[in-house]
């Protein structure tokens, strides 16, 4: 089940990282919308 936190926590990090996460619009778009 451990394995799955960090495979999600991934995901996660990976989603933000992401160029199209601005399509998502994430907390942290609305603080830098131009990050890239």
């Amino acid at each position: 089940l451990f394995w799955l936190t960090i495979a999600t926590v991934a995901i996660i990090i990976w989603w933000s990282y992401k160029p199209n996460y601005t399509v998502s619009t994430p907390p942290k778009s609305s603080i830098n919308p131009q990050a890239s």
